[in-house]
């Protein structure tokens, strides 16, 4: 069995919730410059745009298949982490992190 250590994951739902109220974690979305949507931090952070494979659990499932991956161990995508976050927000967003993520693993 091949198991890929190290890779990173947006779930869906994350991008739902702060569609749905972005002020509640102090993140928002945006469009990006180069396209796409990108997370811009209250505190002034703007990171890159997500690409497809961070998003998209059948393109990864293929992915997987051509490249002979049979599981990986997902970790939230670490540009979304927040460090300039306040405690009180920091705590808000990794818990809609974590707990996105547990609901698709």
């Amino acid at each position: 069995m091949h198991i890929d250590m190290h890779a990173h994951y947006v779930p869906p739902r994350v991008l739902t919730l702060l569609e749905q109220n972005p002020s509640a974690y102090g993140v928002h979305l945006e469009q990006a410059a180069a396209g796409g949507r990108c997370v811009h931090f209250n505190y002034g952070l703007v990171i890159r745009p997500f690409f497809p494979r961070l998003l998209d659990l059948e393109e990864r499932w293929e992915e997987m298949a051509r490249q002979g991956v049979d599981r990986q161990i997902l970790s939230v995508w670490a540009d979304l982490f927040g460090y300039g976050m306040s405690p009180e927000e920091g705590a808000r967003w990794h818990r809609v992190l974590n707990d996105s993520l547990c609901e698709v693993v």
